[in-house]
């Protein structure tokens, strides 16, 4: 999570102006604790047939 909120604060546009604020919104901070649940949780198990 760290590490995404400082990807999060460190980003550059195209033209190198900050893309977001510098400090990471409420709303910012849980869209990235999606993304960092995501990246950390395990992959799923294949489906079993019925038959």
């Amino acid at each position: 999570m760290t590490e995404l909120e400082c990807e999060y604060v460190t980003a550059t546009g195209d033209d190198g102006e900050p893309r977001f604020l510098p400090v990471v919104s409420e709303r910012a901070r849980a869209k990235l604790n999606r993304i960092a649940a995501k990246m950390t949780r395990p992959p799923k198990h294949k489906a079993w047939p019925l038959t």
